[in-house]
């Protein structure tokens, strides 16, 4: 499939997901709403920690409002529209995957896609902070580096889950490493250095999904915005080889494995 009629099948897709999702106006509006709900109290217990203590290394609340608003927007993103891609591993272990065997190529597009309304409450958390929070003329930056969240933060859940093609079981594994990059995400950036600063940026990205983009609007830097687009693109690219190189051995046997 190119381009073209990729996106084209992911916009026919998400038109009908949605449409079925509204067909549940009551669960859908409980749902995104607890959501919502639940990360007004993390912000607040964030508030109350700096009426405490002003700022941390340079961070003040400010700041951490507007990496909730990258982390939730980019969360929203991710865990709303490509929910699937924490669920490799349960599919793996099951022999699920079967069925995308049989669709046309890219088999990942297929099995990655899925709209999960519970996800919208976040995204449109992170909008509402970002309108009282993100600086005049940051709206390109902010949309831009959270996409790229979102990538990482999918590109992080398959390359983890996929992990499972030569483990077998490690759905809870996965689910704890995923958690674990939102949770590190979610912290300033500022309280990380040495060691372990370069490991969550380069290594286990999750600082470059969440206090990089907000320190990009604090003090821009062409420099990182670059590093984050390439972090970006090379974890997109390691995810997809390490997936289809798993399902290369799923393909070789493992599913009668798996259903026997």
């Amino acid at each position: 499939m190119g381009v073209k009629k990729n996106l084209a099948f992911i916009l026919k897709y998400f038109s009908v997901e949605i449409g079925a999702a509204m067909e549940y106006k009551a669960n859908f509006l409980v749902q995104s709403v607890g959501m919502f709900v639940n990360d007004i109290f993390w912000v607040f217990f964030w508030w109350l920690f700096f009426q405490r203590f002003g700022s941390v290394n340079g961070w003040v609340f400010q700041d951490v409002a507007l990496l909730w608003a990258v982390t939730t927007f980019s969360f929203g993103l991710g865990a709303g529209f490509l929910r699937q891609s924490s669920k490799i591993a349960r599919m793996i272990q099951n022999g699920m995957l079967d069925y995308y065997l049989t669709l046309p190529k890219n088999v990942l597009m297929h099995v990655i896609l899925k709209f999960h309304y519970p996800p919208i409450g976040d995204l449109v958390f992170g909008l509402v902070l970002a309108f009282i929070f993100l600086p005049e003329g940051a709206w390109p930056l902010f949309l831009y580096t959270s996409v790229l969240g979102a990538l990482i933060l999918t590109a992080w859940s398959v390359l983890v889950n996929s992990v499972g093609f030569w483990l077998g079981r490690f759905e809870e594994a996965a689910q704890t490493s995923r958690d674990t990059f939102f949770i590190i995400s979610s912290y300033p950036l500022s309280v990380f250095g040495g060691f372990t600063k370069f490991f969550i940026l380069f290594v286990f990205p999750a600082g470059m999904a969440g206090g990089v983009p907000v320190e990009l609007m604090r003090s821009f830097s062409w420099t990182w915005l670059i590093y984050m687009t390439l972090v970006t693109i090379a974890f997109c690219m390691l995810a997809i080889g390490v997936f289809y190189a798993g399902l290369k051995r799923y393909e070789s046997g493992n599913t009668m494995t798996l259903r026997g």
